[in-house]
């Protein structure tokens, strides 16, 4: 008798009859194995299930559990001799690859899943509502998947990451404004995982600051610098309305600056009050009045001995007033004796009776003039004169300059002066000679304008 080999995991129990006897015969069954396939799985990033085939002889009981979160048994939990085991994996969310597995029938099923590509969401991309002028911090989130690693960084001055300068999957960066110095706008960015955001910051509002707001000039003038302080881009200009006042630099600018205003000197003798509008505001120049100088010309006058007028030219400032007065009795001031500021004095000499060189003064606004006066010369003709014995009528011719004065007498009985026994410059003297009456031959004289003339009469 001849027993077929048993297949199976369970013992089994047969009989034969022989002469009509029961004969039992039992076959134990062969040992529980188990073939699993396949042991290592990839399972897609978006998952999906996957069947593993359980080959086992009949009766031989198995399961099939798994610890791995994204893994799960399906279908097939448990099954005895062949089966099949389904298992699902979940999407893989983060974008690194993971590994888990699943224990069938006691041995070890592996299943590998890759991650998903990084991807990266940042928001907002614009921030131009958010950043005030006084600055400060504004947010950012990046939404990505786990195990994305991503920088935030900036090359934009006045912005600073302060939070969230690197990340890994989800996160927030937190960007910091400093406050806006500027009356521009201004536009800077931050590079967060890739993405450009944009920070838009308003200026400040223009404000301008002028120092000095008064300035004291001298007398003689000069340049003052005036300073502007406003923030940058703030425009403003420098305008004058006062002649004596000119704005030799910065007449406009932006932001910061300097002024530079220019006085011309004060030459008369009250005191001034200029402006000058920068930036819109008013600045304020006084300048004292130059202390009164005065300038005669000529200082020295040379008269002619029949006198004269001469004209003396009076240079001073506005406003300083001023007299001229004689110091010399044969000197009188006929014009101009007072005035202010630039004038003309008229200074008459009297004509030199005294035969010499003189020498008189006038105080012309506290300067002292000279006048140096020549002395009058004549020219007596002719010097001597025959007379006949009966007499008769002769003329001397006196020449001299206008004006020099002169009188003629005469020193002897029978000369008799019949016109011209003074005048002024030139002149003629009439003489007329009495008859000779002696036995001799006569002489006489006559002095006209201090000078002798000799007549000679012959006897009859």
């Amino acid at each position: 008798m001849t027993a077929i080999p048993n297949s199976a995991a369970l013992s089994r129990t047969g009989t034969v009859t022989v002469a009509d006897q029961t004969v039992t015969i039992t076959q134990p069954g062969v040992a529980c194995t188990f073939a699993v396939a396949p042991l290592s799985t990839a399972a897609p990033v978006a998952g999906g299930s996957s069947d593993v085939t359980v080959t086992a002889p009949a009766g031989c009981d198995w399961v099939a559990t798994t610890t791995t979160p994204w893994l799960t048994v399906t279908a097939g939990a448990s099954g005895s001799g062949d089966g099949t085991v389904t298992v699902t994996a979940a999407a893989n969310p983060a974008a690194l690859e993971r590994i888990g597995t699943v224990t069938v029938a006691g041995q070890t099923v592996t299943f590998t899943q890759p991650g998903v590509a990084c991807s990266f969401t940042v928001a907002p991309l614009s921030l131009s509502l958010a950043v005030p002028v006084a600055g400060g911090g504004s947010d950012v989130t990046v939404t990505t998947p786990a195990g994305c690693a991503w920088t935030a960084t900036t090359t934009t001055p006045w912005l600073t990451v302060t939070a969230g300068t690197s990340g890994s999957g989800d996160g927030t960066v937190t960007v910091t404004a400093a406050a806006n110095p500027m009356a521009l706008e201004r536009i800077g960015t931050v590079t967060v995982a890739g993405q450009t955001v944009t920070f838009t910051q308003p200026g400040v509002a223009c404000s301008f600051v002028v120092a000095p707001l008064s300035v004291a000039v001298p007398v003689a003038g000069g340049s003052s610098g005036l300073t502007v302080t406003t923030p940058v881009g703030c425009a403003w200009v420098a305008t004058i309305s006062t002649a004596w006042l000119t704005v030799t630099a910065g007449a406009s600018g932006t932001g910061d600056g300097t002024v530079s205003v220019t006085a011309t000197e004060n030459t008369a003798v009250d005191v001034r009050n200029g402006t000058v509008t920068v930036a819109g505001q008013t600045v304020t120049f006084s300048q004292p009045g130059a202390a009164c100088s005065f300038t005669v010309n000529p200082v020295a006058v040379s008269a002619t001995a029949g006198g004269g007028t001469s004209e003396l030219s009076v240079k001073a400032q506005a406003g300083c007033g001023w007299t001229a007065t004689s110091n010399t009795s044969w000197l009188t001031i006929t014009g101009g004796a007072s005035g202010f500021g630039n004038g003309t004095v008229s200074l008459t000499a009297a004509s030199n009776t005294t035969g010499q060189v003189r020498v008189g003064t006038a105080t012309v606004p506290g300067q002292t003039v000279t006048v140096t006066q020549d002395a009058c010369a004549f020219v007596i003709m002719p010097e001597s004169v025959a007379v006949p014995a009966a007499g008769g009528s002769s003329s001397i011719a006196v020449t001299t300059t206008d004006g020099c004065a002169w009188t003629a007498n005469s020193n002897a009985s029978w000369l008799t002066i019949t016109g011209g026994t003074s005048g002024f410059g030139s002149g003629t003297v009439g003489v007329d000679a009495a008859a000779n009456s002696g036995s001799q031959a006569r002489t006489g004289t006559l002095t006209v304008a201090g000078e002798t003339v000799t007549f000679t009469q012959d006897a009859p």
